[in-house]
């Protein structure tokens, strides 16, 4: 009897491990609920709509396993679509542990989405954190602005999810090596990645300021690759932080005007992300120098009351200490203009407005994790526009 009981208990804690283990795999949530919206409706919003349609309505659980899917577009008519095969997985670190997941997609060959130019690889972002939705795309306004090396694009849509309206998404280009993407030597140089998240399977942490260094263009990687690329960084850092070292000595391993760029960028957004870091990608081409190639995720951003907080984050430390680096950063910032930040945003909030709408019918009312809190999509907006726009007139009114 005592066995007998014993085995039931056995049993009894291996199925509640089993049904604990499945809900936890599941977590797709409410991404899969029925819910539909009048067709006029939806091409009332103006948007282009996607229809993402998984194989035996598949649920995506993962950021592991691509799914087969097909893929279009309509209610645009330069940018439709037909029916495409694709396959599709989840995406992103904290965003996809929340109610409205993001997507990374693939197509078999390239194609142009959207107008742009055609690439494999694409995303659908949730901006579940972003009450104004705003926050990536002016990051992405900002770069393009002050020229950077290469500037994500990509464009606002309505998401269909096998037969679901899922809500207001941005499909957007993966940064990804290719010639209209990070135009580098796929084979031969390298796209990093600095991310606590540490999830790469070419990895290391730099010798002197133990920063998470990872390679995305992993297909072509080695041993002796990774080393060589560890070797090189911890000789820079060790340029870096040598107090006799010269600006021309650091110039031999840093570009100077990306990672100015690359700061403006961070400063007026106050994406407190580049303190962790995540999400900061750079390229090390043939010339052996580090560049900032392009912003991502900004999903953190938002108002923080001091100003120049960044400017001790990953390498800024040492080359704040530079006056003509200082002068590189001032001249980006004075290359933007808050009266286009004002307009920029107006026209976007114009245009999104809708769906907008038809997304928060669809996901309710949520918190933004820097804290703001306010009562409606045009009031977010416009306290996301003061912070910017106040951020950048400070640093006009004083220049390092």
């Amino acid at each position: 009897m005592k066995k007998l009981m014993i085995l039931f208990l056995m049993i009894g804690c291996a199925t509640l491990f089993s049904c604990k283990r499945d809900v936890e795999e599941d977590n797709s949530g409410e991404m899969y609920r029925n819910y539909k919206v009048n067709e006029d409706v939806l091409k009332s919003a103006n948007l282009p709509i996607v229809y993402v349609q998984t194989e035996d309505n598949t649920k995506i659980l993962d950021k592991e396993n691509w799914i087969n899917a097909t893929f279009s577009i309509s209610n645009k008519d330069e940018w439709n679509m037909d029916e495409t095969e694709i396959t599709i997985k989840g995406r992103g670190n904290s965003t996809w542990s929340r109610p409205k997941k993001p997507y990374a997609i693939k197509f078999s060959k390239k194609q142009s989405v959207c107008g742009m130019p055609k690439g494999k690889r694409w995303v659908l972002i949730a901006n579940y954190m972003d009450n104004s939705f705003m926050k990536n795309y002016m990051a992405f306004y900002m770069a393009e602005k002050i020229g950077m090396e290469y500037t994500v694009r990509g464009e606002f849509v309505n998401l269909i999810l096998n037969g679901n309206y899922v809500g207001l998404y941005w499909l957007g280009e993966a940064i990804k090596v290719d010639k209209n993407r990070v135009n580098i030597d796929e084979e031969n140089e390298y796209l990093i990645e600095m991310d606590i998240s540490y999830d790469e399977t070419w990895r290391f942490h730099s010798a002197y300021k133990k920063l998470p260094y990872m390679v995305k263009n992993d297909d072509f990687m080695s041993e002796e690759k990774l080393e060589y690329l560890k070797n090189h960084v911890t000789e820079m850092e060790s340029v870096l932080y040598n107090e006799s070292s010269t600006l021309a000595d650091i110039e031999k391993y840093i570009d100077l005007n990306s990672f100015a760029q690359f700061y403006v960028v961070n400063e007026i957004m106050a994406n407190k992300e580049l303190k962790n870091p995540k999400s900061c990608y750079f390229t090390l081409k043939s010339d052996e120098i580090l560049r900032a190639s392009t912003v991502w995720d900004f999903d953190w951003a938002g108002y923080n009351p001091s100003h120049n907080f960044l400017n001790k984050t990953i390498y800024y430390d040492t080359l704040f200490k530079y006056p003509t680096f200082k002068n590189e950063v001032n001249l980006y910032a004075s290359m933007l203009n808050s009266a286009d930040f004002v307009n920029e945003i107006d026209s976007l909030r114009e245009v999104i407005n809708p769906s907008v709408k038809l997304d928060k019918d669809r996901w309710g009312e949520r918190s933004n994790p820097v804290g703001e809190k306010r009562n409606n999509f045009d009031e977010y907006v416009e306290y996301f526009k003061d912070c910017i726009t106040d951020r950048l007139d400070f640093m006009q009114a004083n220049p390092f």
